[in-house]
């Protein structure tokens, strides 16, 4: 997948989840929780991006694990990372309720779409 390819796709699935987190507002219960959404966003679409270049530098590599493990490596700071989002939000915010994790959900869960989409796209370039 070339970089002007996964721009472009990571541009469109970026633009769905925007009018998604829009759409939020006429829910009563996630509008406290926008501004969580719209970080929750911009963390899922710096670790696409980062995971799309260490993913595609890793697959020239000689050593033939090299891809697999820069994915495995992604994926677990990915989860470090998306709970640890998730407790620094829960302790300085303290919400009054639970509806913040419906928003962090389905972004989590479409961008991890996503990332599985175009880490086979990359993996498939060399084989």
């Amino acid at each position: 997948m070339s970089y002007k390819e996964f721009m472009k796709k990571l541009g469109l699935v970026s633009l769905f989840t925007i009018g998604l987190i829009s759409s939020f507002y006429f829910i009563p219960v996630l509008v406290p929780h926008q501004l969580f959404s719209w970080a929750c966003l911009l963390l899922f679409i710096l670790l696409s991006y980062f995971m799309y270049v260490a993913g595609s530098k890793s697959i020239y590599h000689p050593n033939k694990g090299a891809f697999v493990s820069t994915s495995m490596l992604f994926n677990g700071l990915r989860v470090v990372l998306s709970i640890t989002f998730l407790v620094v939000y829960y302790q300085v915010f303290q919400p009054k309720s639970h509806w913040f994790l419906l928003p962090y959900f389905i972004i989590y869960f479409i961008y991890t779409i996503f990332e599985l989409y175009f880490l086979t796209k990359i993996g498939q370039q060399k084989s």
